[in-house]
């Protein structure tokens, strides 16, 4: 059995269980009415899906049986969370209505349900032209209904190929160039299940939304152009891209269908909509998005399928992964209200990662979002939509010129803590610490954890300190031909050798004899890297016995190169003999200003140069 996720469901309660009744009883009579409501999908056994009106098709009425999680309405959303809001498109009508019954409990008088409407026989409208038909039939006017209209003009219009052939032309030129989606943080999968998808909704508030209906109102446009601006600019700083494209969901009511707005049926659509904001005012891209919408309206049933193909990318990659659903919902709290059934909650789940839906209520606008709550918060978003909005109302009140992209989406609350929170990085720490001293103490912290391990090797951390300062104490005893020690604070030790445990030995145990390494790339030109062991004047080198040759050719090739004395890491004798014992700074002379490490720079703009490091330059860090 196929089923399909893209359903509305909401939590809805009635005063008692003979008005749950009542109300059933007249949302069965509208079924009846409207052919829409009595559709199914059908596809097994056919050369493709068909759509079937069937005679007769009855509300699902059969109670939900769910189990107590404390108290009725917490233990219904436990149940939404985690069942699959899906329904069977072979089994009309593809909307139902189920009463709740929690285990072990007896409801007296309230009786809740939920209700559930697959998107394919309905939109928005269609929701409230349904509750404006059940309000009637509950006050006995039924008989004022006007004739039902058939969903199937709508079909045939929409099926027009002129249209479509017109539609593919538009779309070209707007999309022809596009060679890259436009997908907020990174989210791409447009073809989930939803599972994923978190929403939160908020008010903009009343004074706000005042002020945007005063300025749209004084340029002769709508809201929907403002918000469409706004989501716009969001998407921009979410993709870092100046360069737009987002999905607007289109009423799908304006395309000359007789009665239409009367119709029940699936009607929205989703379209591309192609922003570009670089060097753009405020005011310019209120201008050309109110054309664009305008102009979008003439190919509303467009399906998406064939807009999409019209843009540069491949086949099968989607242009966005956002969408905007800007949509008027006046009145329907009345209707509701009227039929004695109260909205609780509402469950309406997208297959796309970021989605924001605004409800024009007349006085407010309510804001909704949907995103991948694993990636990002629908509160963050929520901020940011709501922040930019204001930032385009205030620079149309006071500076339509300004650029958009200039306009701050961030909250005070997230530019404090990206500038100030996040930069307060003051800590206290021992700035006088050696980098093998800071080794050192964790030995005595973890003796006996592996502290590093290579292929099928390992060394604790007490290992591997036994072995570097048996390395140091060799370094240590290494003379000049006058007697004088090799090693010492800021003197250098090339190593160069290849990823392994003695890598990590020859790093600490340089450190350890109070000297500052120098790694040079085995695996770097011959004549890089005597140029990298003249320039360092280094008198120690540690190797390891295969690139020993590699090493000595080298400095062959340079007359001017010393290789100076050399010790192989993956000798045993190396290391004979030697205490395992460490060595103090009081020994070494060693402090936190004297040189840890030099690294030379790539040489991309020259000859490379070395960049020296000192220990509390490191500790620091």
């Amino acid at each position: 059995m196929f089923r399909a996720d893209y359903v509305l469901a909401a939590i809805v309660s009635f005063a008692s269980w003979q008005q749950f009744e009542r109300f059933a009883q007249a949302l069965n009579t509208v079924v009846a009415r409207h052919d829409v409501l009595r559709t199914a999908i059908l596809w097994e056994g056919l050369p493709h899906a068909v759509q079937v009106v069937y005679r007769h098709a009855e509300l699902v009425k059969e109670p939900l049986e769910i189990v107590d999680e404390g108290d009725a309405l917490q233990s219904i959303r436990v149940y939404l969370d985690e069942a699959s809001l899906s329904m069977d498109l072979a089994e009309p009508p593809l909307l139902n209505l189920r009463p709740v019954r929690v285990t072990g409990r007896t409801e007296e008088g309230q009786c809740h349900a939920v209700l559930m409407c697959h998107h394919v026989i309905g939109d928005h409208v269609s929701l409230d032209v349904m509750m404006q038909e059940v309000v009637q039939i509950l006050e006995g006017k039924e008989d004022a209904l006007p004739a039902p209209v058939s969903y199937r003009a709508f079909v045939a219009h929409s099926l027009d190929s002129q249209r479509e052939t017109d539609a593919q032309a538009f779309f070209r030129q707007m999309l022809g160039d596009v060679d890259e989606s436009t997908t907020p943080f990174g989210l791409m999968d447009v073809h989930g299940d939803g599972t994923t998808i978190r929403a939160s909704a908020q008010l903009l508030g009343v004074a706000l939304s005042q002020r945007i209906r005063e300025r749209v109102s004084k340029l002769g446009m709508s809201a929907a152009t403002l918000f469409h601006v706004a989501y716009a600019l969001v998407l921009a700083r979410c993709a870092s891209h100046d360069d737009v494209v987002f999905g607007s969901v289109l009423l799908g009511r304006m395309g000359g269908v007789a009665g239409a707005d009367l119709m029940m049926g699936m009607f929205i659509n989703t379209l591309p909509v192609r922003l570009k904001l670089k060097g753009v005012s405020v005011l310019e891209a209120m201008r050309e998005t109110q054309a664009l919408l305008m102009d979008l309206l003439k190919y509303e049933q467009t399906p998406l399928a064939v807009a999409q193909h019209c843009s540069g990318l491949a086949n099968g990659v989607a242009p966005f992964s956002a969408i905007l659903n800007f949509r008027h919902s006046q009145g329907s709290e009345e209707m509701t209200e009227r039929s004695g059934m109260m909205i609780v909650e509402g469950r309406e789940r997208t297959n796309y990662p970021f989605a924001v839906f605004i409800d024009d209520l007349g006085s407010d606008f309510a804001l909704t979002a949907q995103t991948d709550s694993s990636v990002v918060e629908p509160e963050r978003v929520l901020e940011y939509v709501g922040c930019t909005v204001q930032r385009i109302v205030e620079a149309l009140e006071a500076d339509p010129g300004r650029r958009l992209l200039r306009l701050e989406i961030l909250p005070s609350s997230e530019r404090k803590q990206l500038i100030h929170g996040f930069n307060a990085t003051q800590a206290e720490y021992p700035k006088e610490a050696l980098i093998h001293e800071l080794f050192e103490q964790q030995v005595e912290r973890t003796p006996n954890a592996v502290a590093v391990r290579y292929e099928d090797e390992q060394l604790t951390y007490e290992e591997l300190n036994a072995r570097a300062n048996q390395l140091a104490h060799r370094l240590r005893a290494m003379k000049d031909t006058s007697g004088a020690s090799l090693v010492g604070p800021d003197a250098l030790v090339v190593i160069s050798v290849e990823r392994s445990l003695e890598m990590v030995v020859g790093l600490l145990g340089v450190l350890k004899a109070g000297a500052a390494y120098m790694p040079v790339d085995p695996e770097y030109p011959v004549d890089r890297i005597a140029y990298m062991l003249r320039d360092s004047q280094a008198q120690v080198l540690l190797t390891q016995k295969r690139l020993q040759q590699r090493l000595q050719a080298a400095a062959w090739s340079d007359e001017g190169c010393d290789l100076g004395e050399l010790l192989l890491l993956d000798e045993e004798s190396t290391y004979a003999g030697q205490s395992e014992g460490d060595i103090s700074r009081n020994e070494t002379g060693q402090t936190s200003s004297n040189l840890a490490y030099v690294i030379y720079t790539s040489g991309s703009t020259g000859l490379p140069k070395g960049v020296m490091v000192e220990h509390r330059s490191v500790v620091n860090r």
